[in-house]
């Protein structure tokens, strides 16, 4: 689910009929405008993504079995809930109901844990790391801090979420709409979330290595930072950061809504390698 407005258009059709043969049947021309062809773009996105979303969700229910490791619960919630979220559209795609309100129900029903367990896990992971790294001052200062930024930004998203409404599609069948109020004040706050993440992160790789001496005693350190999944925590920061203004800037271009699919899919190799 992307956390803007929903831009696949509501004024293409998948045929346009504009004239008639000699025995007065409609000649049928397949309708390849540039937003019919974004839309299409988008849907085989959302189904390469379901893919991907399923598959984390049973590695994750398999870590879970195996490992007794309950971080799997993060990963297994928001994968299943994003799997969900976009069979609904395909099953709106393919099999297109007469109401769209059962599929508006599914969307937010779905879409309401496929994302703000990435930030728990994250807020979860960097407050793990600081509790080991840190004194109890500086612990402190980074869960007080990591946890309001997260509450921030899933207020925002929920806010967003509740304004989501229904509207039919020639194309998908189904489709929503949202009028934006709230799209860029989630941005901003996962921004802001990452940037906090990104900055305590690097303070504690250079505190915990800055007064060793020995090559060999830093590179254990390092080791224990990287086995805490601190290479993978910088690496969605990194993303959100850079991708984050590319959505915004594209928020009005049809293809390039698959950003946030691709923003979604980094999230969730980093739940699954994290």
């Amino acid at each position: 689910m992307n956390e803007g407005n929903y831009t696949i258009s509501d004024h293409c059709t998948l045929y346009d009929i504009d004239k008639t043969d000699s025995h007065g049947i409609p000649i049928r021309y397949a309708d390849n405008s540039t937003q019919t062809i974004a839309t299409r773009f988008v849907l085989i996105g959302v189904a390469l993504s379901c893919y991907v979303y399923g598959k984390y969700a049973i590695l994750s229910i398999n870590g879970l079995r195996k490992h007794k490791n309950y971080d799997f619960l993060f990963s297994f919630t928001a994968a299943a809930f994003a799997c969900a979220n976009n069979i609904n559209d395909l099953i709106a795609f393919v099999y297109p109901p007469e109401s769209c309100y059962v599929f508006w129900t599914i969307f937010k029903a779905s879409a309401t844990l496929n994302w703000a367990p990435i930030s728990w896990l994250q807020a979860f992971r960097l407050m793990i790391i600081s509790k080991i790294y840190l004194p109890k001052k500086g612990y402190y200062i980074i869960s007080i801090m990591t946890i309001s930024l997260s509450c921030i930004y899933c207020t925002f998203y929920f806010f967003n979420l509740s304004l989501f409404d229904y509207t039919t599609n020639p194309i998908t069948g189904c489709g929503v709409t949202n009028p934006g109020t709230y799209s860029y004040y989630v941005m901003v706050s996962d921004i802001v979330d990452s940037c906090f993440a990104f900055t305590a992160i690097c303070t504690l790789i250079y505190r915990s290595i800055k007064d060793l001496r020995e090559l060999n005693t830093k590179n254990q350190k390092l080791n224990d930072l990287i086995s805490l999944g601190v290479v993978e925590l910088l690496i969605i920061t990194v993303s959100k950061i850079i991708i984050y203004p590319l959505i915004a800037l594209t928020s009005y271009i049809p293809a390039l809504d698959i950003f946030w699919d691709v923003l979604s899919v980094i999230n969730y190799l980093w739940l699954q390698f994290s």
